[in-house]
């Protein structure tokens, strides 16, 4: 039971950091982010590619759990 809730816990975490990654991502791409600060833009595209590296982290600890 506990492996149960834990699991949907991190599902949860999972869709709702893919969900927000997806809208940072598609901002970065569609050339809004174009009018912004070049360093803020940059601190985007890193948290971008953190947000990412955690969801695959996330999606690993899924398939442990299966």
């Amino acid at each position: 039971m506990e492996k149960f809730i834990i699991k949907e816990m991190i599902i949860d975490e999972a869709t709702e950091l893919e969900s927000r990654l997806n809208e940072l991502n598609d901002f970065l791409i569609c050339g809004k982010s174009d009018q912004i600060d070049p360093v803020y833009k940059s601190l985007l595209t890193m948290q971008s590619s953190a947000m990412g590296i955690y969801l695959e982290c996330l999606k690993n600890r899924i398939n442990l759990l299966q």
